[in-house]
């Protein structure tokens, strides 16, 4: 991990993965705010904004990880690492309950109970 983390050409990768995690966090800001600025009464809303608000928190951590890698900080590369990872298990169970949502109310009735 040392020899990773101590290369002289690691600016490279780290700018491509910083940039990566720019454009995944922009377009997940974009697809955040159409989700805030669509209607009220649309039923994948909340379910839509939420899945941009993990592109854009997934981004920001891609981005802090190669700049904390760039800048040999790595209590930056560290905290990209951990907010990543906390923040795609919470999204993720927060989208399984509004996808659960989003199908009975779709339906009418659970998804198991569809044939």
């Amino acid at each position: 991990m040392d020899t990773i983390w101590s290369l002289d050409w690691r600016a490279y990768p780290a700018a491509i993965l910083t940039a990566l995690g720019l454009v995944l966090a922009g377009r997940g800001g974009l697809l955040m705010v159409r989700g805030f600025l669509s209607p009220y009464a649309r039923p994948s809303k909340n379910l839509r904004t939420v899945r941009a608000m993990r592109a854009l928190l997934q981004g920001l951590s891609l981005a802090a990880i190669a700049l904390g890698w760039w800048l040999h900080w790595p209590a930056m590369f560290w905290a990209g690492v951990l907010v990543g990872f906390e923040e795609t298990l919470e999204t993720s169970i927060v989208t399984w309950a509004l996808r659960q949502e989003y199908e009975l109310d779709a339906s009418g009735r659970p998804s198991e109970a569809r044939p």
